[in-house]
């Protein structure tokens, strides 16, 4: 664990951890205001707006910490580190929380419709409210689907592969275009009144 306190006239803000994960310089770091936190991410190259400081107070006050990610320049992208297309590899996150929460209010600055699709994997079936549309619900074993995604990348010693169940979770499917004022609060997503399989089924004339 890597843990610099770095403090100044406009607040803290912790290093939690800091490693190289494949072509991404990756840092996570928490501070005790909005201002903190911006201003780290202005000594360190990151861009974002003035508009941005509301969505990182609201996250500050319910202590959630924040992911930074830079491709390094100097390292040679093999063949295990890029994805399909010449496209960089995605970086996958893993964490504990107490219910399914997508951040959306940092991506509403951007001013423009947004298109969201999120794959959810969990004991039950889940639902958005009326933020995002349900496609899909089936059960399905997590570590055929992950193998699926993972098949351009190295997997050998991925912590993200630890521990998966052997037996086959619901696999949810939400997909829909969110305009800017959407997304001004993030999605929480909630158990479903059932566990049924659900396609979404459309109908051309």
């Amino acid at each position: 664990m890597f843990t610099p306190h770095l403090g100044s006239m406009r607040g803290a803000v912790d290093i939690v951890k800091a490693e190289q994960a494949g072509i991404y310089d990756v840092k996570v770091i928490r501070g005790d205001s909005a201002e903190a936190i911006t201003g780290w991410l202005k000594d360190n190259g990151f861009g974002f707006k003035d508009d941005d400081a509301q969505a990182f107070q609201e996250y500050v006050a319910q202590g959630w910490c924040f992911v930074t990610a830079k491709v390094d320049p100097n390292r040679p992208a093999g063949s295990k580190e890029v994805a399909a297309e010449g496209m960089a590899a995605p970086l996958i996150l893993k964490f504990a929380s107490e219910r399914p929460v997508y951040p959306l209010a940092l991506t509403t600055t951007v001013g423009t419709a947004t298109e969201i699709l999120i794959y959810a994997f969990g004991p039950n079936k889940l639902m958005c409210g009326d933020r995002l549309r349900l496609r899909h619900a089936g059960e399905a074993r997590p570590q055929d689907v992950l193998n699926s995604l993972a098949t351009e990348a190295e997997i050998k010693g991925w912590t993200l592969f630890d521990n998966l169940p052997e037996t086959p979770m619901m696999l949810c499917k939400f997909k829909d275009r969110l305009t800017a004022d959407q997304m001004k609060e993030d999605l929480v997503f909630e158990a479903a009144a059932d566990n049924e399989p659900y396609r979404e089924r459309k109908t051309v004339w």
